[in-house]
């Protein structure tokens, strides 16, 4: 069998981890494989289309959201695969709707959690659908930054959240915040993101008498968001929209505890008391206490660290690559 791969052209350090891989394995399996990456300016593109696109290939698999050249894979008459990692709320209405379109129009729907296959069942897609492990691609780092002193505030319990500052987002973090407002031990949160709400919360922030425990860092390279981990004593997901919480997972591989809302597919990865501690979604007063309950039990932190490891380890690449092969194979 003939495999196109479309690699994601978000993918990060610009290396696609999942095509790779399962290049890798399809190779080993007596499949050719080969991958096109779709270019940016729209007459390069065209021209790629008009050159014979796909010619060769049995199935093309596009992974991410990418519109024009999965139409051109269709026009071309080849069969589909789509990978779809996230399209929940917190991406921006014309991506949903491609998201939407792609998974209703492919053969075969590659999904990385129970949550997500659910989203996908209600936009109406049923049997095209495979449930595929997301895998953790170990992101070198590199040599380690030396932290700003935005960054590394002294604090006896430095807390940090990875959460896009919109709208979608914003319940999230206002529990976060009336959470923190609760505390009376010595902390500061680090939030990681950016987006049109920052002033709001900032606001938010200064009402609550917690601006100055607060640092929004904006977007940062994913070699400082590891510093940030590897250095802070808790991360907190408030909101729960993605449908894969790649940064949870990462949290859990820089050996950072997590406090997570039961909320969305976090409930897939963070089982309470024993890799994690979980809250009801939207409960500030349950935060807080998962907060105390990490910062004064002895011994916790350890054992939670220690059982992240091993909920990291089972999200190999072995296991992603088979079962979506699998998924390809049976599709042809």
């Amino acid at each position: 069998m003939k495999i196109l791969l479309i690699p994601d052209p978000s993918a990060p350090n610009g290396q696609d981890a999942f095509c790779r891989e399962f290049s890798k394995l399809a190779r080993e399996r007596g499949h050719e494989t080969s991958a096109q990456p779709a270019p940016a300016a729209e007459s390069a593109l065209e021209k790629m289309l008009s050159e014979g696109f796909a010619a060769k290939a049995d199935i093309v698999i596009v992974n991410g959201v990418q519109p024009e050249v999965f139409k051109a894979a269709q026009a071309h008459g080849k069969k589909t695969a789509f990978r779809l990692v996230d399209a929940g709320s917190g991406e921006n209405s014309e991506t949903q709707e491609q998201a939407r379109a792609m998974a209703l129009a492919a053969d075969r729907l590659l999904l990385p959690s129970r949550h997500l296959v659910a989203v996908a069942q209600g936009w109406g897609c049923n049997g095209n659908i495979r449930h595929v492990p997301y895998a953790y691609d170990r992101i070198m780092f590199g040599q380690i930054a030396l932290l700003t002193p935005e960054v590394s505030k002294p604090s006896a319990f430095p807390i940090v959240s990875c959460v896009p500052l919109r709208r979608e987002s914003q319940p999230g973090l206002e529990t976060m915040f009336s959470a923190l407002a609760r505390l009376r031990l010595d902390y500061h949160l680090s939030i990681i993101g950016e987006g049109p709400r920052l002033e709001a919360l900032r606001q938010r922030a200064r009402d609550l008498r917690i601006a100055d425990r607060i640092s929004f860092l904006g977007a940062l390279h994913p070699s400082r968001v590891g510093d940030c981990l590897r250095t802070a004593k808790a991360y907190v997901e408030p909101c729960g929209l993605d449908c894969f919480p790649n940064w949870t997972l990462q949290a859990l591989a820089a050996g950072c505890p997590v406090i997570a809302a039961r909320s969305g597919a976090l409930s897939e990865i963070i089982r309470h008391e024993q890799n994690g501690l979980c809250f009801p979604e939207g409960d500030p007063a349950a935060l807080a206490e998962a907060v105390v309950t990490l910062y004064s039990l002895r011994g916790l932190s350890i054992q939670l660290i220690a059982e992240g490891i091993k909920t990291v380890e089972k999200h190999d690449w072995i296991s992603t690559a088979t079962a979506a092969l699998s998924a390809v194979e049976d599709l042809a």
